[in-house]
């Protein structure tokens, strides 16, 4: 047994070095590069891609702040890039290199390497002054396809509770979003709520440029689903949206995309709690705590708020969102502390140390 999960990691990382090749050859070699200007330059030195899609956006950020990217190459890392992080091979400012650069800041996944900052993957590790956990985003095409910041048409927000997202059995109703995180799981979540005399089923989009009042809308992505030019305007319709759960993790991009807009949160208090800054009640979100009965009091609470109180709720969610979750704030975090390591969110990987309860050294421990 031991021989042969041995040689399947042995052809796995075979397998990878040759598509790694392939990419270089097909993708990178042929680029065009523009002039890379040391100042403007985030390096990265990866010897593996656990962060896929949150690797592109902590790129996509830098280059939305006016920065070039410089990777070097490691062909196990390209074998392993994935549908988001191979978006990097679409953005012009982002450079390969063969060696490592001199750059404004290096990024590095050697937990040994003395100089540039250390990114671990042990998201869930908690803070400490000389670390900072690259906040969660929206979803990775909102910022590649620029729908993350349009203008939005101011709209009455409606006095209703909304959530829009896949439920798709075997990856939203996971066991260990209460083992390990003691929050419900997205199912769980749509099974309680469907008992509740405030559930409302729509089939089609047009039924929400309607008003809606005290109804709690749960889209099934599988049935109505949004395009993704589409999402924040519709968001920017109500004032609550339900904080669902991941696949394997409590965050979700839709909670982002949420806030982003003024929707308050209405959330479950070990999932406030893993924001940085912690989400707080009453002030930027509604939170409930591990009980059926306290989500259905919440909700009953949410429906019975007055207008000057919810607008002022509305107002610290933006506020929160523009002083943590912005590109804009995340660069300028990083940029301005000299941090010996930054968490990077890697989803299945991260949230495994947290189940063996094993924790890799961050620089500095």
């Amino acid at each position: 047994m031991c021989f042969d999960s041995k040689m399947i990691a042995f052809l796995k990382e075979k397998y990878r070095i040759l598509r790694g090749t392939y990419i270089y050859f097909s993708k990178i070699i042929l680029r065009k590069s523009n002039k890379v200007e040391v100042e403007k330059l985030i390096f990265f030195d990866l010897n593996h891609n656990r962060f896929e899609r949150y690797l592109y956006l902590l790129c996509k950020f830098y280059l939305l702040e006016g920065y070039q990217i410089g990777i070097k190459v490691n062909l196990s890392f390209l074998g392993n890039l994935e549908r988001y992080s191979a978006l990097l091979l679409e953005e012009k400012n982002v450079h390969f290199f063969w060696k490592s650069q001199k750059a404004r800041i290096s990024f590095h996944t050697d937990p040994k390497q003395k100089n540039g900052t250390f990114i671990s993957d042990d998201y869930f590790r908690k803070p400490s002054l000389s670390s900072y956990h690259i906040p969660m985003s929206q979803h990775p095409l909102m910022y590649h396809d620029n729908f993350w910041n349009e203008s939005l048409s101011n709209t009455t927000m409606n006095r209703a509770i909304f959530f829009a997202g896949s439920l798709e059995k075997g990856h939203y109703d996971r066991d260990e979003m209460n083992a390990i995180f003691g929050v419900f799981n997205r199912v769980q979540l749509a099974n309680i709520l469907q008992n509740s005399k405030y559930w409302y089923t729509i089939d089609k989009l047009l039924e929400l440029n309607v008003p809606i009042a005290h109804k709690i809308i749960f889209l099934d992505r599988a049935e109505v689903n949004i395009p993704m030019p589409d999402l924040r305007p519709t968001l920017a319709k109500f004032r609550y949206y339900l904080a669902c759960p991941g696949v394997s993790m409590p965050f979700s991009h839709n909670i982002i995309e949420a806030m982003s807009v003024g929707c308050i949160p209405i959330i479950e208090e070990k999932y406030a709690d893993l924001f940085e800054p912690k989400l707080e009640h009453l002030k930027n979100s509604l939170i409930f705590s591990h009980s059926e009965k306290n989500l259905e009091e919440i909700i009953d609470f949410a429906f019975n708020q007055n207008d000057d109180e919810l607008d002022l709720i509305s107002q610290n969610v933006l506020t929160y969102y523009n002083n943590y979750l912005t590109p804009k704030n995340v660069i300028e975090t990083i940029s301005k502390n000299n941090y010996s390591t930054c968490f990077l969110n890697a989803e299945a990987f991260s949230v495994k140390y947290l189940s063996n309860n094993t924790f890799p050294l961050t620089k500095g421990d």
